[in-house]
């Protein structure tokens, strides 16, 4: 029960209630910072704080653990620059955290805290793994400044490690879902301006809410990000800067309220989360800068670029991680035609003797090489050397099978297909076309002619030593 409250009620102090049900009250000099009053109202305790804070003096906190204990222990670690030098984020996070170790086991010697005793907090938090997670990296934190201030020592989480959950985070936001969402927000809308810069900017919803046109010259944005401290160069691209012609934008940032004030980046996600479901598409805001991390990935960014557009770290993994999957999908595409056989790969890559689609094209005047494809056509490798080795009208020579064949492999051509294909009975009997004056054959010349023959109709396997014809 909350004790009465005499009247009249002391200059510049206020009662809240929080969400919670606790009565807490706060001391504000005119429009100043509110100061939080602990102890009891009416205690000693509570009149010494008041004096202070109105006074603007430090408002005394009373000792509540004895020295060496655990919760002592964090009561200075909360003061230390290792704490200061966390993000905000982290900090909140962690507090919580510490909170309910110190209610717990706040009394408890800080010697006493080995690995079993972290090992249990770790079990306590079973079926949660990103709070099991979060617990061992607090307690990490705590034990290696700890020791570092020779508080303690050793560090009781040495060698511990949490299992991080199996997922992949965030989901990445489709080109479809893009264009749904696209669809339902045009521009003109905070929805679509929100939209449009975390996907062309690459931002943190932290650092977007932040980005503003006093970051913005000669159409180049720099901003510090928040989470890692990266000072990050982003050109306002044209949809970007499409987005920002239509705003509605605020003063200071691009993104802001209906009233046009800035957005914290926790209100502002839930915001952008109902405009998502609004839209029917399943994304959030970090996904598109997944969305945004895959695309650039895609289109052959490297991990420096990566790291430098989003603001990760040098070495990061995740710039490693797009990298990766791209390079992955790449190679598939590349390696999946490696599943055919060779004599497979030679028949799917002809095409008619018209051209592509079967029709014929005019003949240009160009002085292409003849192993192209030509005007209006596209032919790989192996159809260049089978077009070259073409009996055409105009004289032909002759060479050895093992020159023609070293010939085909420099191509990748398979060299069974090509003498299956290529019509080399057509040769008059006991006639060598070479140049353009006919000569009489050798007996021992038809002799390895025969052989060309049988080989090809399958009867022999295997010489080098006999001729086919190709095309001068």
């Amino acid at each position: 029960m909350i004790p009465a409250m005499p009247r009249p009620r002391p200059p510049y102090l206020h009662r809240e209630t929080t969400r919670h049900g606790r009565t807490v009250w706060y001391v504000r000099v005119d429009r100043g910072e509110r100061v939080r009053l602990r102890g009891e109202y009416g205690s000693p305790e509570f009149r010494a704080a008041y004096k202070a804070a109105i006074a603007g003096e430090p408002v005394p906190s009373a000792a509540k653990f004895n020295a060496q204990t655990l919760g002592w222990l964090i009561e200075l670690y909360r003061k230390s620059g290792a704490w200061v030098k966390l993000s905000h984020a982290t900090r909140r996070q962690r507090e919580s955290i510490l909170r309910a170790i110190t209610d717990t086991a706040g009394t408890t010697s800080a010697a006493r805290i080995d690995r079993a005793a972290v090992e249990r907090g770790i079990d306590r938090r079973h079926g949660h793994p990103n709070a099991q997670r979060h617990f061992l990296q607090t307690m990490r934190g705590l034990f290696q400044w700890a020791v570092k201030a020779a508080h303690a020592e050793h560090d009781p989480t040495f060698g511990l490690k949490a299992t991080r959950p199996a997922t992949d985070g965030h989901h990445v936001w489709t080109d479809d879902e893009c264009a749904a969402f696209e669809a339902r927000w045009p521009r003109g809308t905070r929805e679509r301006l929100a939209f449009d810069l975390l996907l062309y900017s690459g931002l943190r919803r932290g650092d977007a809410v932040r980005l503003g046109l006093p970051h913005v010259k000669n159409g180049i944005a720099t901003i510090r990000t928040e989470k890692t401290g990266q000072v990050v160069t982003i050109p306002i691209l044209p949809p970007l800067q499409a987005s920002i012609d239509a705003g509605p934008v605020g003063e200071l940032t691009y993104i802001c309220s209906k009233r046009g004030r800035p957005m914290k980046k926790e209100s502002f996600g839930n915001w952008f989360r109902e405009a998502c479901e609004t839209a029917g598409v399943p994304g959030s805001a970090h996904g598109l800068r997944k969305c945004g991390a895959t695309r650039a990935a895609n289109n052959g960014a490297t991990e420096a670029q990566l790291e430098a557009m989003f603001g990760w770290s040098r070495g990061s993994s995740e710039a490693a991680v797009y990298t990766r999957h791209a390079d992955r999908a790449r190679l598939a595409k590349q390696g999946a035609v490696m599943l055919l056989t060779e004599r497979d790969m030679n028949i799917y890559s002809r095409t008619s003797p018209e051209g592509a689609g079967g029709k014929p094209n005019k003949q240009s005047k160009s002085t292409a090489s003849k192993f192209d494809g030509g005007p209006g056509r596209t032919r790989t490798s192996n159809q260049a050397v089978m077009s070259a080795l073409t009996p055409p009208e105009k004289p032909v020579i002759i060479s050895t099978f093992s020159h023609i064949r070293s010939r085909l492999f420099l191509f990748g051509c398979d060299v069974s297909l090509v003498i299956d294909w290529l019509d080399v009975a057509k040769l008059p009997r006991g006639i060598v076309r070479s140049g353009r004056e006919p000569r009489i054959a050798s007996p021992a010349w038809r002799t390895r002619h025969l052989h060309r023959r049988r080989l090809r109709d399958g009867q022999l396997r295997g010489s080098s030593s006999c001729r086919v014809a190709h095309a001068a």
